[in-house]
């Protein structure tokens, strides 16, 4: 193969233009082998904002194809389905480049639609789906999943921003609609829809055979050596020595250092030599400020300015073309790519009811759930006729009761203020409207306090932070990934709360490495555009050290010589630290502070605007939280890639231990090692040796000098150890990507919020991470644990003194963490962590016992209640619900939908 090799083309930006320019010639299809999956998107941009300076150019489309299935699903449409009139540009990692790919004939074969009003075999259609790589499930929530239901087939192909639902009646399709995962509502209405397959790989021709004779292909990147192209032109942008090199034209980068005086004065020099210059910005903000500034040197009227995303600028002298960027000009990498993972649902369901769980009905008291039964009635000729799924319920004496799935709204789950265990209640309803009536009153006096601290709350005026302008809309756009949409919410939330003069009062909740941080920043930024000082206060040196680094990196560019943010532990809350004009107070991990400290840092926050973070809140926060106390934003939805992390709980073994560092280590990561006794661990850092004698082990914990620490870390960072074995110390602050395999020994000894975060250091980019719990080998849970028991009370009767075994608290922890794997689970974790530990008091009040008597949701429903009494809002509680219960079977047969 014979490639016309370019030089000059000094960067990405710079090919893409060379490609155009070729492209403007002779239009046609065009194929870029770039050097790398993490250019694909960079390739994307430069084409499309680069296209705008050409408005002559015939249409085209870039095609990406690397590891995202729905850009490769558009990509292989657009190879062997195209539209005519239009080009493509089909931009391929060394990786998809060279994968066999399903040959055109599979796919055309394997491809199908459906039109409206047209009959379709159901069987026969099913079949279609699982042909084409689909998978079949219950309910569809990804890509390349189909679920048939009764009439309904729903289906989410690869290349489609939307999942679809068909509709039949009998054969007769219907309608075809679009539908919303979470909320199931359906839009928009389609004549006919094809269903491309969901898959890629083949027996068929690589990408680079797929290359017609009139297609131009740009090389950055080598070919397999057994490649022989079809294409009619290739282009090498890399020269190997010896080959003859086409100049390009010496295209060259530009430098201006953050400097708007040297890029006036380059603009200047540009127009003398007849260069036309084109200033791409981010958005809108960036453009206008920009311009000002540039008007402010008297160059406004020599560049223009467009919103587009290109990394890198270039100067292109036989085009009289000159790219500048605002990522170049202020050093910073925007983010682009959207956001693919939606919020879940995060309300409470029935299939989150285990059988055997306390639950509280709103008319009958508590009671235990016994799992799902079948309802029946007589109808009218006395015939035994089966109606719906029901609840069913256990009360006391042995009584049960059967709640339509339909009336769900009125079972909440127990949770106490102590962890206890319920009475049961008696089916009596007199006796629980009595229970409830005495409640009520005491009620009415905590609400009445409640409002009074809102009255004083209300009563403290604060500052209040409007929008900073340019300036903040810079720095949001200058985050380098896009926010989920819990995130986005939760900044929407905090920044709407400061700009009122009431003192913002906020937690914001999100699992480790969930973007907490980029909230605390953007409300930072605010504070300090406002003039503002805003203190991040954080429980340890090495995430103080952390956070430190990761906001002067952020605020990168914003420096003016004063200190506008301060970070760091409890010695921030000493009487002899002052601020000059507080503004924003952010406790971050704020489950690690004590009494004394929130006590603290509600005195130093008097008046100020303050956010809460943690990934598992304490139950008394999270108590006060969903009982209106204080502001609640929840980020449950995952950052683009991020895998769950496997949990596994298990008893200790040498062998357990050895595969799992020997499969880390295998696939070239490293390990965390949790052993919590600073007294023993040199020892067990012995005994690992032994166990594994090239293993290279590291020690960290919190008696050693800070120093001593630092350098370890530093060394583990670099790689200079397999494995770090360390205390709890860790749980905070700790962020290195190659790290995804954890064990924790003695598990059992480590409340949930501390395991939590330990688990939450490793998974934190896209490689597959596994936590290992060990509870000691002699120890059981569960109705082993049970057996145990009896056997060692037993034991100790007959004067022996063995272990005590695992406590039910910590069977239950250890149970909760390995039931709690999916990414965004941090809050449901503390609320298991609510029913675990009990919820504490509220205002420094006892109400355990009424708490107990009616769990907790019924008792801050009823708060609630009472305080939108008192202020005249009629609750949703106190609307009659309309019910009708007519001899009509209200169910749907297994035999049709399971």
């Amino acid at each position: 193969m014979t490639a016309k090799v370019i030089k000059g083309t000094p960067n990405i930006s710079a090919k893409a233009w060379f490609a155009l320019k070729a492209y403007e010639k002779a239009p046609s299809g065009m194929l870029v082998a770039a050097s790398g999956e993490d250019v694909l998107s960079s390739w994307l941009h430069a084409f499309n904002s680069l296209s705008s300076l050409l408005p002559g150019l015939p249409p085209f489309e870039v095609c990406l194809w690397g590891g995202d299935s729905s850009e490769k699903a558009r990509a292989m449409r657009a190879l062997y389905s195209p539209e005519p009139g239009k080009n493509y540009i089909h931009v391929a990692s060394p990786e998809a480049l060279a994968e066999p790919l399903m040959a055109g004939e599979s796919y055309s074969s394997l491809r199908f639609y459906f039109r409206q009003g047209h009959a379709y075999e159901r069987t026969a259609s099913l079949d279609l789906f699982i042909k084409a790589g689909y998978e079949r499930v219950s309910f569809v929530e990804e890509k390349g999943q189909f679920a048939a239901r009764g009439s309904v087939v729903d289906f989410y192909a690869p290349g489609s921003e939307k999942p679809v639902r068909l509709f039949f009646s009998d054969k007769k399709l219907e309608s075809i609609r679009f539908f919303e995962i979470d909320t199931q509502h359906t839009s928009d209405f389609f004549e006919s829809v094809d269903v491309p397959p969901n898959i890629f790989g083949g027996t068929g021709r690589p990408l680079y055979a797929c290359a017609g004779p009139d297609w131009k292909l740009f090389l950055d990147s080598s070919l397999p050596e057994e490649a022989e192209a079809a294409a009619g032109e290739t282009y090498s942008f890399s020269a190997l020595p010896g080959e003859e090199a086409a100049d390009f034209g010496a295209a060259s980068n530009l430098n201006f250092n953050s400097d708007i005086k040297l890029l006036a004065g380059e603009l200047r020099r540009l127009k003398k030599s007849g260069v036309s210059a084109r200033l791409f910005c981010i958005n809108r903000g960036e453009s206008e400020r920009l311009a000002e500034s540039l008007a402010d040197e008297g160059a406004g009227g020599l560049v223009s300015i467009s919103t587009g995303y290109i990394e890198e600028g270039f100067v292109h002298a036989p085009s009289k073309t000159a790219v500048i960027t605002s990522s170049e000009l202020f050093r910073r990498r925007y983010r682009f790519d959207p956001a693919s993972i939606k919020p879940k649902n995060k309300f409470f369901k029935w299939t989150d009811l285990k059988t055997g769980d306390f639950i509280v009905h709103e008319d009958y008291g508590v009671g235990r759930y016994l799992g799902i039964r079948k309802a029946f009635f007589r109808n009218a000729y006395g015939e035994r006729v089966e109606d719906s799924d029901c609840l069913y319920l256990e009360y006391a004496r042995g009584d049960k009761l059967l709640v339509p799935l339909h009336d769900f709204t009125h079972v909440q789950k127990y949770i106490s203020s102590e962890g206890k265990v319920p009475r049961l209640s008696h089916m009596d309803t007199k006796t629980w409207n009595e229970l409830k009536s005495r409640v009520k009153e005491e009620v009415e006096a905590l609400a009445l306090d409640i409002l009074k601290l809102e009255a004083e709350r209300a009563a403290t005026k604060t500052a209040a932070l409007p929008h900073g302008g340019h300036l903040e809309e810079e720095f949001a756009a200058s985050f380098p990934f896009q926010e989920t949409p819990d995130q986005a919410r939760a900044i929407a939330e905090v920044l709407a709360d400061l700009e009122a003069e009431l003192p913002m009062n906020r937690l914001v909740a999100g699992d480790v490495g969930f973007g907490k941080t980029e909230v605390a920043m953007r409300a930072a930024m605010r504070a300090v555009a406002n003039g503002k000082q805003a203190a991040i206060l954080v429980p340890t040196t090495i995430l103080a050290d952390q956070h430190c680094r990761n906001f002067t990196k952020r605020f990168a560019g914003l420096a003016r010589g004063k200190v506008d943010i301060i970070v760091g532990t409890h010695r921030l809350l000493q009487k002899d630290v002052q601020f000059a004009g507080l503004g924003l107070m952010v406790a971050d991990e704020e489950h690690r502070f004590g009494v004394k400290d929130k006590d603290k840092i509600k005195s130093m926050a008097k008046g100020v605007h303050c956010l809460l973070m943690s990934a598992t809140p304490i139950p008394r926060t999270l108590y006060q939280s969903l009982s209106s106390l204080k502001a609640m934003s929840v980020i449950e939805s995952a950052p683009v890639g991020r895998q769950a992390i496997s949990t596994f709980v298990r008893p200790f073994t040498e062998k357990s231990a050895a595969e799992a560092v020997t499969y880390e280590l295998a696939r070239g990561g490293q390990v965390y090692y949790v052993h919590n006794r600073v007294q023993t661990i040199e020892s067990r850092k012995a005994y690992l040796k032994k166990i594994m004698p090239e293993l290279r082990v590291v020690i960290v914990h919190g008696q050693m000098r800070a120093e001593a620490v630092e350098k370890h870390m530093w060394e583990f960072l670099n790689g200079k150890y397999d494995v770090l074995m360390a205390t709890t110390i860790i749980e905070s602050g700790l962020d290195i990507p190659s790290v995804n395999t954890m064990i924790v020994e003695n598990a059992h000894e480590l409340g949930l919020a501390q395991l939590y975060q330990l688990r939450g250091r490793i998974g934190r980019e896209k490689q597959k991470a596994y936590c290992y719990l060990y509870y000691p080998g002699w120890m059981k849970t569960g109705a082993e644990r049970l057996k145990q028991k009896a056997e060692l009370l037993k034991s100790r009767a007959e004067g022996n003194d063995e272990p005590a075994p695992i406590s039910e608290d910590a069977v239950r922890r250890l149970s909760a963490l390995e039931e709690f794997t999916e990414l965004g689970s941090g809050f449901r974790l503390a609320m298991r962590d609510l029913e675990i530990r009990g919820a504490g008091e509220l205002l420094g009040l006892r109400q355990h016992g009424f708490i107990n008597s009616i769990g907790l949701e019924m008792y801050i429903k009823l708060l609630n209640g009472e305080i939108d009494r008192i202020k005249g809002r009629q609750g949703a509680s106190e609307i009659p619900e309309p019910k009708m219960d007519i001899l009509v079977p209200a169910f749907i047969p297994e035999d049709y939908v399971g």
